[in-house]
């Protein structure tokens, strides 16, 4: 699990369950397939290149190749609207959409909001046949909480010697606009009906203006849930070190209720605002301190101011030419690692 607040600042970080057991920071070094929570790039493209959340589209059988993707239920809506694909996560449209759209635009989407790693080709990757790590997804997700900024993740703020002197202070990027309008307003307003009606409803806590995105891999051997709130993105991931399959445990079940059961804690203790659709404010507008978030061992994280899933088919595809990641912005010196 991690969360960030708007600017990137790392705001809890869960590596594994003992860290006695196992130093493997999950959060950061574990590379597992995003399922369905990938999709989101498959709709911003979509909303980038006129479709709106009132799109019609269509749930039927659909091939590219010789891949047919399937649903969950195995059942086929017929005509709906793309939010409502959205919001029950159908595998159909989300192929069809990407197919439209051009699988290689999609890329270009998620590597632009802040996925660093490479993203394959194949039909496949619109139902998130592409690995990442929770702090990447998460750091791809802050965009669509902080009015559409890119929003690098960092883990340092400053470094001072005992005497005061600052060896090392983070200096943040010019913020860059990464989204811009109606497609914000859309996939905030498609990803919200994800929690309050769709297959995040685990997630849901009253009174808050909250948006997500489950997600769940074939025979259940990843589980994600992202979710934000006005300037605060929070990912969880649930599986296993060695790739088996889970007990039919979905985007929507255990990771929504993980991340229902830190947000619970952590909403209240936050300076919360509702998820803004238009441009962001000024680049201080998250430099607000928080306030202490407590890990699961109990340790203060503090900052200073400054419905069901559908598993992703692997079938075998000739594979294409990957996109890759745009050069990332130099960071903090090697002595001073972010993590």
């Amino acid at each position: 699990m991690v969360a960030l607040d708007g600017a990137g600042r790392i705001r809890a970080l869960v590596g594994g369950l003992d860290y006695g057991e196992s130093q493997f920071n999950r959060a950061v070094d574990a590379k597992r397939q995003a399922g369905s929570a990938f999709k989101p790039f498959v709709y911003l493209t979509a909303m980038e290149a006129g479709r709106t959340p009132d799109t019609p589209v269509v749930d039927e059988p659909f091939t590219i190749g010789t891949w047919t993707p399937q649903n969950y239920t195995q059942k086929y809506l017929g005509p709906i609207s793309m939010q409502k694909a959205v919001e029950e996560s159908i595998n159909t449209v989300a192929a069809r959409v990407a197919d439209e759209v051009g699988r290689d635009n999609v890329a270009r989407t998620a590597h632009r909001l802040g996925i660093q790693s490479r993203i394959g080709l194949d039909p496949s990757m619109a139902l998130g046949a592409v690995e990442v790590s929770p702090l990447e997804l998460a750091q791809a997700y802050a965009p669509f909480s902080n009015g559409g900024q890119l929003a690098t993740a960092y883990g340092i703020e400053r470094i001072r010697t005992p005497d005061g002197r600052v060896l090392y202070e983070h200096h943040a990027d010019q913020r860059t606009a990464v989204i811009g309008n109606p497609p914000l307003t859309y996939m905030n307003q498609m990803l919200r009906q994800v929690v309050t009606s769709g297959t995040g409803t685990r997630a849901r806590i009253p009174g808050y203006d909250l948006a997500g995105k489950s997600g769940t891999t074939s025979d259940y051997r990843d589980a994600w849930f992202v979710g934000y709130t006005g300037g605060f993105v929070t990912a969880v991931w649930v599986g296993k070190d060695d790739n088996s399959p889970m007990r039919r445990v979905t985007g929507g079940t255990v990771p929504a209720e993980v991340w229902r059961a830190f947000m619970v804690q952590a909403l209240p203790r936050l300076q919360v605002r509702a998820i803004p659709n238009g441009p962001a404010a000024a680049p201080g507008a998250f430099s607000d301190p928080i306030g202490d978030l407590l890990t699961r061992a109990g340790d203060a994280i503090t900052g200073e101011p400054a419905a069901a899933e559908e598993p992703v088919a692997q079938p075998p595809l000739v594979q294409q030419q990957p996109a890759q990641p745009p050069p990332q912005p130099a960071g903090p010196p090697a002595e001073f690692p972010l993590f």
